[in-house]
């Protein structure tokens, strides 16, 4: 099984560059662009990085 990796990329900033080649170096990955947010995502849209993270360590259980 492939390692699960997930990308919280932020909707300001231009993160989706660096997701771009995640697809490629991570066999198992999920990208998520955090809508309304910049640098400090988890401030800036705190309910919707909380649910992201939730999701993603639910599905390693």
């Amino acid at each position: 099984m492939a390692l699960p990796v997930l990308f919280l990329g932020n909707e300001f900033t231009g993160s989706q560059a660096l997701a771009a080649g995640l697809d490629q170096a991570a066999e198992n990955a999920r990208i998520v662009v955090v809508p309304h947010s910049g640098h400090w995502m988890p401030e800036e849209n705190p309910a919707f990085v909380a649910e992201q993270l939730l999701a993603f360590f639910r599905c390693l259980a």
